[in-house]
């Protein structure tokens, strides 16, 4: 804006002012142009030998040729010039040629008082009128004059200038503006002035702070310039107060200092969803440096298995919504895979449309690997009540009735032997009671995996799990099918007891006709996952992952859970119910435990839902 007025004062001097490439006019202002009576269009675009030929004006190729010589610098000197329009008169030429541009200030003094008074009067006036546009788009701008002695004082200004000082106008046309700076910045505002007095060429903008009438602190951004002789002791200045700006970016700053020191990832993307900004946590978690992140899809982040569904999805729901809240599995830059809570929010334009995206992410291990004990530890008491009901009650059992009869048929003394029998099988049951005891794993090991048998950890089980299981009078059953193969995955003793939880997950909040669920295994390449950015692997070099498939007669997995499985979303803000909350955390705990991704299929053949739980293999498998 400030250029914008700064254009308008370029019109109304009295300099021609031009700018050339070389030789040729690219830029001229009205200038001699009236004198001359020259239309614009037959300057621009022409030499400017052709507008003052050597005939009609001397040395203007010398003056051309020194400032190209002396690139950079300030060149005066003058022209005598003998034209039809203009007279006899000499003209006064000063410029500088900088990266292959020259800017030319011709003007043509006046010899008489009076004329020269008229001039001033016809500049006055003309800047009286840009006082008051500036005024109208509040911009302070005034006039001011420098004395001799080197003193700067205000002539007129308009309205807006003394609304940014608070000051009267006599008191701001009293003492030179300078007094009105911040002793701290004064020498910035001094440097300005003697800069622009020794050049010639306009100063700033410049930021200072000045003090207005109440003693307040007020921001400003100021450019001067001087006027063109016979008023070179007179110059424009334009004001424009940047307090509000300056508070803005102080409150911006505050905020980018905070998110820089926060844990959390903190990413801003544009519409597309390209990412322009990453808080040092984003890159210190994920391993990438902001090069390599700026300009990328704000997906790079999550692993790659069925991402391109599951964002497809979530961002449906974040225009709708405005904001979206949920899990997903990140990805570093090495590989590493690892958990986090991710809210999402759309920031729309002056005219509702999407103009940028805020996403945080937290990593939720601390939260997982508490949940995750505390299944181990309910694990180990399934482990011990089945001890106790089914090998050590028993066996102890058997151990006193053989007790029993032997004081019945009155003692072993036809067989000696009895005795020390019972005794040693006893002796046998404690000795592996106690050792199963002691290799149950302890709540601290709940992350730890090792390579396991799919169809034998499932197998051991799960089955008896299932026929303990009960909710609100009804029971289950499962077919589980292995795969021809045998597959190995990285998993631990918790694997049945997370799809103990799916089964139950299911019987809450699915709907199906009966309750006969069939567990079926087998392998997966990455590419058949739905959704996965198959450019992520090198041809050839394609993963192969251990699927889990579950369905059950009419099985419909709806889309509320569908959302909480798939995406661990969060459908509000505040508490989740119980069942849901109950769902969310299985999937949490799948993906915390064992790297998993869920997705839901529809058989259509069968009319019916299948939900797959997709597990890397073993690294020796």
């Amino acid at each position: 804006m400030v250029e914008y007025h700064l254009g308008h004062a370029m019109e109304v001097a009295n300099d021609w002012l031009m700018v050339l490439e070389g030789r040729r006019v690219i830029y001229s202002n009205r200038g001699l142009l009236e004198a001359l009576q020259t239309p614009s269009e037959s300057v621009i675009g022409h030499e400017l030998v052709d507008i003052f030929p050597s005939r009609v004006c001397g040395s203007l190729d010398e003056l051309l040729e020194e400032m190209h010589r002396r690139e950079g610098r300030l060149v005066t000197g003058s022209l005598e010039c003998d034209d039809a329009m203009l007279g006899s008169t000499a003209l006064a030429v000063r410029g500088e040629t900088r990266g292959g541009y020259t800017y030319l200030s011709i003007n043509r003094p006046m010899m008489d008082a009076e004329g020269s008074k008229d001039r001033l009067m016809e500049v006055e006036d003309r800047l009286s009128a840009l006082l008051g546009l500036a005024a109208s788009a509040g911009i302070g701008l005034g006039v001011f004059e420098v004395l001799p002695d080197g003193t700067f004082l205000a002539k007129s200004f308009n309205e807006h200038i003394i609304e940014i000082f608070n000051r009267p106008e006599k008191e701001l046309l009293s003492v030179s503006p300078v007094e009105y700076v911040h002793p701290d910045d004064r020498h910035i505002a001094q440097g300005a002035i003697d800069s622009m007095m020794e050049s010639g060429t306009p100063s700033g903008p410049i930021h200072i702070r000045i003090i207005d009438g109440e003693g307040e602190i007020v921001h400003v951004q100021i450019i001067n310039s001087m006027l063109s002789p016979p008023n070179e002791r007179l110059g424009i200045t334009f004001v424009q107060d940047m307090t509000t700006v300056k508070e803005a970016l102080d409150q911006q700053n505050r905020m980018v200092q905070a998110i820089e020191r926060v844990d959390e990832t903190v990413i801003l993307a544009d519409a597309k969803g390209l990412i322009f900004y990453a808080n040092p946590a984003a890159l210190r978690n994920s391993g990438y440096s902001l090069e390599e992140v700026v300009g990328q899809h704000m997906t790079m982040f999550s692993s790659p298995e069925g991402v391109d569904t599951m964002t497809k999805e979530a961002l449906a729901e974040l225009l709708n919504r405005g904001w979206w809240r949920g899990d997903v599995m990140a990805i570093t830059k090495d590989g590493v895979r690892y958990p986090v809570e991710v809210s999402g929010s759309i920031v729309k334009d002056s005219h509702g449309m999407p103009s940028m995206f805020v996403i945080i992410s937290r990593k939720i291990l601390e939260r997982q690997r508490f949940e995750a004990q505390l299944i181990m530890t309910k694990g180990n008491h399934e482990r011990l009540r089945d001890l106790l009901e089914w090998e050590l009650f028993p066996k102890m059992q058997r151990s006193i009735e053989r007790l029993e009869a032997l004081v019945e048929i009155g003692g072993t003394e036809n067989d000696p032997d009895a005795l020390p029998r019972v005794v040693e099988e006893a002796t046998q049951v404690l000795s592996s009671a106690r050792h199963m005891v002691q290799g149950l794993p302890s709540p601290e090991r709940a992350e730890e995996l090792r390579p396991l048998d799919l169809d034998t950890a499932l197998r051991d089980r799960l089955p008896g799990m299932v026929g303990r299981y009960r909710h609100e009078g009804k029971t289950i059953t499962m077919d589980l099918r292995p795969s021809e193969q045998a597959i190995t995955v990285s998993a631990n003793d918790m694997l049945p007891d997370m799809i103990m939880r799916l089964f139950d997950v299911l019987v809450r909040m699915a709907s199906m006709e009966g309750h006969a669920f069939t567990v079926s295994m087998a392998t997966i390449g990455g590419a058949e996952i739905p959704g996965t950015r198959t450019g992520d692997w090198a041809e050839g070099e394609e993963p192969v992952f251990a699927s889990i498939s579950i369905t059950a007669p009419g099985l419909v997995v709806g889309s509320d859970l569908r959302s909480l499985l798939v995406r661990q979303e969060l459908r509000s803000r505040g508490p989740l119910p119980i069942d849901e909350h109950f769902a969310i955390e299985t999937s949490r705990l799948l993906v915390f435990l064992f790297n998993c991704h869920i997705y839901v299929e529809h058989d259509e053949a069968q009319r019916r839902d299948r939900l797959v739980i997709i597990m890397p293999l073993a690294p020796e498998a």
